[in-house]
């Protein structure tokens, strides 16, 4: 066994800066699920499991300056971030030292999108979006396929530039029906030579250790606020601002993102659900036109609900629509057996998610809460 003393001062540093996220992690899944069930703790123990799976695959795993691949940065035991049942997520960390293309298919991807991030420290939330190139800006041939050249050098007239700082990059796929879809493919390479192979060096390990441990603390950071914000007004939804236009500044400005990994192509119609077992929430709302639409239950960890036994969304291809296209979407426990329910799966409360995507207006749903029993006659 090697003697303490032969190991890096500053990896043992960067080692326990992880393990101590990892205990912080304890105190911030108390503070989110005060008052809940449990549920809602067992639910949110594991929702920490799942945010160190996914700091230590891509910051430890993953390295721009070695080996670069997507990974799922939503699967189906991996959810979070508001996650979306019908979408696809892949994320992959980038450095501006490099040039990358990224290669793909489409396959049945009713929007494809890929949202480059920045920020000031390699883990930490982004600070800025650089870029954001959705389905309508890119060229695809006959069988789907498609390229993209990111790269931080300016000269060589890259489709995205990548600026000095850490950055990352989401690729979001869009699915009517993910689960019978051809989803596609999507890949990222370097451009170019590999960069040659170098032994795992300390330094190196501890610098990505402590990314890993910025990025689990500021992702566990998020659910406590939010359950703050939007239970304090229950069986509502806050209207989303109007869609507006985003620039991509090159360097970090002085509003930075406040939460997760927004994209600037969806508007989102959130809010907090509570109903005892004999009642249920009745939303109705005129779906706004645009690329896409859906609505979508998700627990107080911002996780949207296991979809891998029964749907769990409703969107605008399965949606029964009244006669004047409203759409009339029915909360609870219990199945009343009318169209467009949403099952609550053992939860008294948590979020309601609405997603406009690329849409022409922000519509606002309205909400009221019934007896159970009067849902079929409502």
């Amino acid at each position: 066994m090697r003697n303490d003393l032969t190991l890096s001062a500053d990896l043992r540093k960067a080692w326990s800066e992880l393990r101590q996220a990892v205990d912080d992690a304890e105190q911030l899944v108390l503070s989110a699920c005060e008052g809940a069930g449990d549920l809602d703790q067992a639910e949110g123990y594991r929702f920490a499991t799942r945010i160190l799976r996914t700091a230590l695959e891509l910051f430890v795993e993953n390295s721009p300056e070695r080996d670069i691949h997507f990974i799922p940065l939503i699967a189906p035991t991996r959810k979070g971030l508001g996650d979306n049942p019908d979408v696809l997520y892949e994320i992959a960390p980038l450095a501006a030292e490099h040039t990358y293309r990224i290669r793909g298919r489409r396959g049945d991807a009713i929007f494809l999108s890929f949202c480059f991030y920045a920020s000031t420290t390699p883990g930490e939330m982004p600070r800025w979006v650089f870029a954001n190139l959705t389905d309508a800006d890119m060229t695809f041939d006959a069988g789907g396929r498609y390229q993209l050249v990111v790269s931080g050098d300016r000269e060589s007239k890259p489709d995205v530039l990548i600026p000095a700082e850490p950055a990352l990059v989401i690729v979001r796929r869009y699915f009517r029906d993910r689960h019978s879809a051809d989803t596609g493919e999507v890949s990222l390479e370097y451009e170019g030579p590999r960069p040659e192979y170098a032994p795992l060096a300390a330094p190196t390990l501890a610098e990505r250790l402590r990314a890993a441990a910025r990025f689990m603390r500021s992702i566990l950071e998020g659910p406590e606020r939010l359950v703050r914000i939007f239970s304090a007004n229950t069986n509502a939804l806050f209207a989303p601002p109007p869609q507006a236009s985003v620039s991509y500044p090159a360097e970090a400005p002085n509003e930075s993102i406040k939460f997760y990994y927004p994209t600037p192509d969806a508007a989102y119609p959130c809010g907090w659900f509570r109903l005892a077992p004999s009642e249920a929430l009745v939303i109705r709302v005129q779906p706004p036109r645009g690329r896409y639409w859906s609505i979508h239950l998700m627990n107080r960890w911002f996780e949207s609900l296991d979809d891998r036994l029964a749907r769990r969304s409703v969107n605008d291809a399965n949606a029964v629509l009244d006669s004047d296209g409203s759409c009339r979407v029915v909360i609870s426990e219990s199945d009343p057996g009318v169209p467009n329910w949403l099952w609550t799966a053992g939860h008294r409360d948590g979020f309601v998610l609405f997603r406009w995507l690329m849409a022409e207006a922000a519509a606002t749903p309205a909400c009221e809460v019934l007896p159970l029993d009067r849902i079929a006659r409502s």
